[in-house]
């Protein structure tokens, strides 16, 4: 199973690729965070921008007295509404913890089983521009690449802390130099998830002979 540090060597351009402003991948767009405390609904077709959209039905039954879409929104304005969330790590995170900042993101991704087409790949993509250092997206492509299903979220947790946790250093530096569009600095969980997804969606073949 390939890992973060084989890509030492093309890491850097699929950054710059990803972040290029004259480019046509999502960052213009999708990272931009809006208000930091609060899911509007326009919030939620965010996920587009991921190629990942949410039904415009489904967005409105979230604004609903009540509902499993309305028992979703709440779960995740619980995960906004968290002072320690708004400064947490990922990598810090005890996964299996019953309380914390984790805990929160775990009941939305548990409330969304009860939402026919809003999974964790979307609801991961709604909150990831609101707190983009606690909460990790899972992506297909991204899943693919470590070996994980795209059924089986929870096996693609403790994966991508274990690379945060191996590489923050190197990812704090590979992002340094770049701001999101909205002037905010690129969370080391938001890079890891740029160059791997750019790496496979690009093609790249060229991986560090890191064994050697």
């Amino acid at each position: 199973m390939p890992m973060l540090a084989d890509l030492t060597v093309c890491a850097a351009r699929h950054f710059s690729d990803y972040t290029d402003p004259t480019g046509t991948r999502a960052f213009r767009a999708y990272d931009r965070q809006g208000c930091p405390r609060v899911l509007e609904p326009v919030d939620f077709f965010a996920p587009a921008l991921l190629d990942a959209p949410l039904h415009g039905e489904h967005v409105r039954d979230m604004f609903l007295p009540s509902g499993p879409y309305r028992i979703l929104r709440d779960a995740m304005d619980r995960v906004l509404a968290d002072e320690d969330a708004s400064v947490a790590q990922f990598k810090d995170q005890d996964l299996t913890a019953a309380a914390g900042p984790w805990s929160l993101v775990r009941g939305a991704l548990v409330a969304c089983e009860s939402t026919p087409d809003i999974k964790a790949v979307k609801v991961t993509k709604v909150l990831h521009r609101k707190r983009p250092a606690l909460v990790p997206i899972f992506d297909s492509r991204v899943a693919a690449f470590y070996g994980v299903s795209r059924n089986k979220p929870w096996d693609f947790w403790p994966v991508i802390q274990d690379e945060l946790l191996q590489h923050a250093d190197w990812l704090h530096h590979l992002t340094k130099n770049t701001l999101t569009p909205d002037g905010r600095p690129v969370t080391e969980l938001r890079a890891l998830d740029i160059v791997v997804w750019e790496h496979v969606t690009s093609g790249c073949t060229e991986l560090s002979r890191t064994n050697e």
